[in-house]
C-alpha cells in the first residue's frame, strides 16, 4: 500500500539543536533505504520541512506494522507520526480507466 506519513518531533528532540542527535541523524540518513528494505518498505520520497520540526515521507509498505518498525529503526530521534493510505496519479489513472463506460 502507498502511505503518506507526517513525522513530527519537538524542539527538545531536534537534530537541528542537539549536536549529538545531529551527528546520529547524519549517520543514519545514508542508510535509510537499507533499513526500509529490511522491513519491505520502499521510500518514494522524503521531505524535510525545517524549521517546523516536521518531515513528510511517502512509502510503499506491506502494512502499517512494517512502516512502524522501519520508522522506529531508521530515525535516531523520537517522532510522532500520522499516516494516510494514498493513491498516486498512476493509481488514479488506472482507477479512472476501469470506471469509464
Amino acid at each position: 500500500m502507498l502511505v503518506h506519513a507526517t513525522l513530527r518531533h519537538d524542539v527538545d528532540n531536534c537534530p537541528g539543536f542537539d549536536p549529538d542527535l545531529r551527528a546520529r541523524a547524519m549517520e543514519a540518513y545514508p542508510k535509510i533505504d537499507e533499513v526500509a528494505a529490511k522491513f519491505g518498505v520502499t521510500i518514494r520520497d522524503l521531505y524535510n520541512a525545517a524549521p517546523d520540526h516536521v518531515e513528510y515521507i511517502v512509502v510503499e509498505t506491506p502494512d502499517n506494522m512494517s512502516l512502524a518498525m522501519f520508522l522506529g529503526e531508521a530515525l535516531p530521534y523520537k517522532v510522532d507520526y500520522e499516516t494516510h493510505v494514498v493513491a498516486d496519479r498512476a493509481m488514479m489513472r488506472e482507477l479512472a480507466s476501469r470506471m469509464m463506460p
